[in-house]
């Protein structure tokens, strides 16, 4: 199990140290095993698009990166 843990702790530090984008609107892996991937990020107003929602392309980012992209 330690091993594991350690995989997956290794899993979140190349995702979180190797997206620059995903560092720049401040997605962070959270959670990472078998199977699943949870990330957060900081809704900020530049993040928002005109009619104040947050903007599709950081949905997009958030799940891309979730699911190892």
């Amino acid at each position: 199990m330690a091993e594991q843990t350690g995989l997956f702790q290794k899993v979140i530090d190349e995702r979180d140290g190797g997206n620059a984008f995903g560092r720049m609107i401040g997605i962070k892996t959270v959670e990472v095993r078998e199977g699943y991937c949870r990330m957060e990020m900081e809704i900020m107003p530049e993040l928002l698009n005109p009619i104040g929602s947050l903007h599709g392309g950081c949905l997009y980012t958030i799940a891309d990166c979730a699911a190892g992209g």
